[in-house]
Formats: structure tokens, C-alpha cells, sequence
């Protein structure tokens, strides 16, 4: 129980002095996780500078359930333009040095991305996702090669009256061993960070148009 108290208390209080402290998280925690899936809450908890992000963030054994939603104040042609530049996404998502589609084949695309490590101590990684993209509702992507873990993302849009809504799926599995509650948690932080800045960066071109 003081494990969950603590990941709970991470949610409530945590802030980065870089981001300001408007965004609610909510947390959903069904097990104690433990010290290492606080990091992910000490994160989550914080603010993205428009939107109000809710998260959820739930574990099952090696695997961790992450949701997230955000209300934007953006129309659905440029979110889904953001959602699929994945060219220019090392421009605004932290720790992506470089991100390209390396084929294409209609609807589907594979993208290699290398960041600064996902991981609290890997190296530099080079990941490859199949994406599958059903326009301009709904992006599907799973890592092929570049990771000992397997990561199912699914990025949605809905249109909201005058807003949109953006909403993440993920299912993250990591292999086991001494520092796996560490990287897991890591891993999380990243995925989260990603969502953030993909709902920033909708916004921001948004207020361009």
C-alpha cells in the first residue's frame, strides 16, 4: 500500500519546473507499481501548455496499459497532418533525433525512428514501426525491429464540436531482468511525453491557420 500511496501522492504534487502545472492527470492505478512506475506519475501529473491531458496508467505482470486523451482546440484535417508528418516529428518531440518513412504502400508505412535512448540505461536506440493509417480518424503502430520490448500504439481522432479530441492506446511489454521496473517505467514516461507533444504541436499549427 505504500507504494501505491506514493505513486498517488506523485500524481497529486508533481510538477517539472519547464512545463507549467495546469494539466489534471488522472490515474488509475489497479496494483501497486511500486517506486519505479511513480516515475511515469511524477510525469503525467504535469502540464501540457494548452490542452488538458487525462491519463491512465495500468500494469499486468511485464506489461503496462497506458491510455490518454486530450481536448484540442484544433480542426481534424491539421491534427491528422501532425499525426502523420512523421518527418517532422523530431522537430517537436523531445529526445527524436530522427524519424523517416523508409516505404509505403498505401495506407501502410514504415517508419524508422532513432531518439537518445527511450530507456534510463540504453543507448541511442533505432526502432522501426509498421504503421497502418485509416484517414484521418485513426493511426496504428507496432515496433517490428530496434527493441527488445513489444509497444502496440493506437492514436485516434474524433471531432468535438469545435474542438478535437485525441486519444493514445498502448500496450508496452518489456523482457524481464534487474533494472526491467526501471526501463518499464522509463518507457511509460516516454510514450507520454510523445502524446504531450504530438497535442502541443496540433495546437500550435492550429493557432497558425
Amino acid at each position: 500500500m505504500a507504494g501505491r500511496n506514493a505513486v498517488e501522492y506523485a500524481a497529486r504534487r508533481a510538477c517539472i519546473p519547464w512545463m507549467p502545472c495546469r494539466t489534471r492527470a488522472k490515474l488509475r492505478i489497479f496494483q501497486p507499481l511500486g517506486i519505479a512506475l511513480a516515475l511515469v506519475a511524477a510525469l503525467v501529473a504535469t502540464a501540457c501548455r494548452a490542452a488538458t491531458i487525462d491519463v491512465s496508467v495500468d500494469r499486468s505482470g511485464d506489461t503496462m496499459l497506458i491510455e490518454a486523451h486530450a481536448r484540442l482546440d484544433a480542426d481534424l484535417a491539421t491534427s491528422w497532418d501532425v499525426l502523420t508528418d512523421y518527418a517532422h516529428y523530431p522537430a517537436f518531440i523531445p529526445g527524436l533525433r530522427a524519424s523517416r518513412v523508409v516505404a509505403r504502400q498505401g495506407t501502410s508505412a514504415t517508419v524508422e525512428q532513432a531518439s537518445d535512448g527511450l530507456w534510463l540505461f540504453a543507448a541511442p536506440m533505432h526502432v522501426v514501426y509498421a504503421v497502418t493509417e485509416a484517414a484521418p480518424s485513426r493511426i496504428d503502430s507496432r515496433i517490428v525491429s530496434g527493441c527488445e520490448c513489444t509497444l502496440d500504439s493506437r492514436y485516434s481522432l474524433t471531432h468535438a464540436g469545435d474542438a478535437v479530441t485525441l486519444a493514445y492506446a498502448g500496450r508496452l511489454t518489456l523482457k524481464g531482468g534487474l533494472f526491467a521496473p526501471v526501463e518499464r517505467a522509463a518507457a511509460g514516461r516516454a510514450v507520454v511525453r510523445e502524446f504531450r507533444a504530438l497535442a502541443e504541436e496540433i495546437e500550435r499549427r492550429a493557432r497558425l491557420e
